[in-house]
Formats: structure tokens, sequence, C-alpha cells
């Protein structure tokens, strides 16, 4: 298929953001719109087409569903669903064509239909998925698996058996090794899987009861525990009964009792889950959400799907106000006061790091404080001789104190030495004045010069006198 503007569009959005994860902000920001077509399809059409990351392929895939694309548009030209064209696989960088794993195709199918895919949609040859999947030469996964996995909805075709054997002798003639092989590999598989299709009621009636009495043995005294550990097991056993109900009514035969069973037994799953959610209201953890999202998307609890996502937005809010507040978390004793909060919070060590980084802060600012008031103590012992000096007040709550208001603090007290260090000098000036007034008298009459003068104040300042006292 050659790359058409929408393809373009695509292809440039993938570019852009190959390393980073899709999110719907991402989306939103190309400008690329669910609504937009081509004669091949749609935005789904174009994700699976060329050779992008797989788990980029499945985010935007997400992203398109949940935002309603129409999971079942086909290409004007070729009739084409998505999952068609997957199953064709992609053209890769070199122009040569790949194929998608069988995990890819089977998660790709499980996220369409629990967004209303037509599991029976034919291309413009009236072929469906599973035929599809024979006739590609390109993949390289099971046939069974596409089938199981389209659910009991799925009609498998009368001639599926004739069409599989046809290819299969197609792969044959055209020596495509690779091709036959896969479609050998799982021949008897197949030829099973279409002869048990066509059992009679009498057969479906007891193969139902079966699954049945092994559906009630999983699910009796049902807990969460128990829900977690056999949720596979249980879906995989409804999906069965499922498919035997479909086949009791294409025979027009009655199956209210195994679709009474089936219903009372996916409502007991889902009360299951919908008290455990209310347990976790009290201690939440974002690892549990998931899992229990993962139960409900399983079984296709839509309803249930959207309160359990609600509920991860919630908890995923309230755990970044709990970071908000950690960061804003101010004085000492606030700091101390969440560390002791925080000990079984889901992000208790990444919110511990916030706080002991604001902790650290605040000590260094304390230490600054503490020093400023012992200097300050200090200059007032030195200069009370001098100058008239009030009494210190260290009266400092220091654990409810926030880092600028210790700053304030220490800032104030450095003030208050530098005011100290400013009126001691005026003094010493004062004295010095005083002193040299006194002996102007001596200049004047020549006794003395002015050299003489200053040549006493040096020695005297030089003194041994002058050390010992300051000793």
């Amino acid at each position: 298929m050659a790359k058409t503007a929408l393809n373009k569009k695509v292809d440039d959005f993938f570019k852009k953001n190959h390393n980073v994860p899709i999110t719907e902000k991402t989306f939103e920001k190309s400008g690329l719109n669910i609504n937009e077509i081509n004669e091949y399809g749609n935005l789904l059409h174009a994700a699976v087409n060329y050779d992008y990351d797989k788990a980029h392929i499945m985010q935007f895939i997400d992203i398109l569903l949940k935002k309603g694309i129409n999971v079942n548009k086909k290409g004007e030209r070729t009739g084409l669903s998505f999952i068609h064209l997957a199953l064709y696989g992609y053209t890769g960088e070199d122009g040569i064509d790949y194929s998608y794993s069988e995990e890819f195709i089977i998660e790709l199918i499980k996220k369409a239909r629990n967004y209303g895919f037509d599991v029976n949609i034919k291309d413009n040859d009236s072929e469906d998925i599973p035929t599809c999947a024979v006739a590609s030469e390109i993949y390289r996964g099971s046939v069974l698996k596409i089938i199981e996995t389209l659910g009991p909805r799925y009609e498998l075709p009368e001639d599926f058996l004739e069409k599989y054997k046809k290819y299969l002798n197609e792969a044959r003639r055209g020596n495509n090794n690779r091709w036959y092989n896969r479609l050998n590999n799982e021949l008897g598989a197949i030829t099973d899987y279409v002869n048990k299709s066509k059992l009679n009621y009498d057969d479906l009636n007891l193969l139902a009861k079966d699954k049945m009495e092994l559906l009630k043995s999983k699910t009796n005294d049902l807990d969460y525990d128990k829900l977690a550990n056999l949720y596979g097991e249980i879906h995989a056993l409804i999906e069965e009964i499922r498919g035997i109900i479909s086949k009791i009514v294409m025979l027009n035969r009655d199956s209210s009792e195994y679709e009474s069973f089936l219903s009372d037994s996916l409502n007991l799953i889902q009360t299951v889950l919908e008290e455990h959610l209310k347990e976790m209201e009290h201690k939440p953890n974002q690892k549990s959400l998931e899992a229990v999202k993962e139960i409900a998307i399983c079984f296709a609890f839509a309803s249930l799907i959207k309160k359990i996502e609600e509920k991860v937005r919630d908890y995923q809010e309230y755990l970044e106000s709990l970071r908000k507040e950690a960061k804003n978390r101010k004085t000492l004793n606030e700091c101390h006061l969440m560390l002791n909060e925080i000990a079984e919070i889901e992000i208790g060590d990444e919110l511990k790091t916030i706080i002991e980084a604001n902790i650290e802060k605040i000590e260094v600012a304390m230490t600054e404080t503490r020093e400023s008031f012992e200097a300050l103590k200090s200059a007032k012992n030195a200069a009370s001789s001098f100058i008239p000096i009030s009494d210190i007040q260290e009266d400092v709550d220091y654990g409810n104190l926030t880092i600028e208001e210790l700053k304030e603090i220490t800032l104030s007290n450095q003030k208050m030495v530098s005011s100290y260090r400013k009126n001691i000098k005026d003094k010493i000036s004062s004295l010095y004045e005083q002193l040299y007034c006194s002996v102007i008298p001596l200049i004047e009459s020549g006794l003395m010069n002015k050299e003489d003068i200053k040549s006493i104040f040096s020695s005297t300042l030089s003194s041994s006198k002058v050390k010992e006292k300051k000793k």
C-alpha cells in the first residue's frame, strides 16, 4: 500500500514521538482526527501498516478506541478491517513485508472486541478473520488461537476446513515452505475443532453440563484472592460455555438454562470485584487497582472498568497531592509529622526522600541561626564595657520556624553585631578625640608636637601592658 496523505500524517506522528509514550495529550497535539479516512481505511489501518514500535502502536490504538473510532471500518478498495490488514503484516524500512507476532494479533482482537468489533466481519472476498489468517503468507501464528480469541459470537463458516485445505495445497504447489508448514502443523487441531463444532444437541447438552460443573467448582466460595488466582481459567470456561450456547442457539434449541447460569456466574464475579474495590478504599494501592482492572477487562465489565479507571485517576491525583504536600512542608515539626504519616503509603519512600531533603535545608538554616546567636552573645560580652547593651532574647521555637523565618532571625542577629561594632568604633573615636583635645595646649606651647603624640599612641597600643590586658 502506497503512503497516502493519512498514512504520512500517522508516519510523522510516530516518528515525532518515537522515544516517548503515546498519550492522549500527544495525540491531541498532533491534530489527528479519528474521523479521517482514506480508500484503505482509517487511523487504525494506518497504525498497523508500517514498521512502528509495537508498544507505541498499542498505546495509539488504545487512545483511538477510547475516543470512539469506528472499529469496524473497512477499506473501500479492499474491504479489509484493520485486523485483516494486520494479518497481512507490515512494511519495514527496507520495503520488505514482515509478520506481526501471534501475541500482537491476539491483543489487537481482544482490544477491538471490548469496543464492539464484529467478530464475523468479512473482506471483499468474503473472507473472515480466521480465513484471512490462513490465507496470509506473512502471518506466522496460530489460526486456532485467533478463532478462540474471537469468542462465542464467532460463527465458523461451513466451508472453513475446505478453504483451509485449499490454501494448504496452494502453499505446497508454490513451494512456500514456511506458509505450508504453518498450516500443515495446525491441520489436525483445526480438523478436530471443526468436527466438534458440528456436534448434535445431545452432545452439546452434555458438554455444557460438564463445563457448568467445572465452573461451579472454580467459583464455589469465591473471594477476591481465589478469583485473582483462577480468573484466567474461569474466563476460559465461560468462553467455552458461550461457544456451546451459540451452537445450541444455531440448532434452534433452548439454551436458557445455560445462559441463566452464565449470567449468575458473571454477576458473582462482578460482585466479588466490587466488594474488593470497596475494601480498598481504606488503603488504596495503584498496583492492586490495576490488578482488579485487568480482571474486569478480561470479563468485559464495561461499567466496572470505567469505575476502576476513575478510582485510578483519583488515586493518582491523591498521590500527586501528597508529593506537593511533602514539598510544601516548611518546618522541622511539619516534616517529622508527615514522616510518621507516610510509613504505609505506596510512594512512602519517594515522599521520604522529598521530606528529608526539606529537613536537610531547614537544619542548615537552623545551624546558621544558632551560630548567629553565639556570635551575638560573644559580641555582647566584648562590647558591654564600652556601650550599653540590652539583653539577648533567644526564645526561639526552632521546630516551628520556616527557612525564611530562620534566615530573618539570622540576618537580624548579624545586623545587631554590626551595630555593636559601629557603636564601639564611634565610642573609641570619641575617646581619642577627647584625649587629643587634652594635649592640644602641650602642642601649642611647643613642648610637644603632633608626631610625638602619635608615637605615644602607637607605642601604647603595641605595649605589653595592652596585650596582657587583652588576654
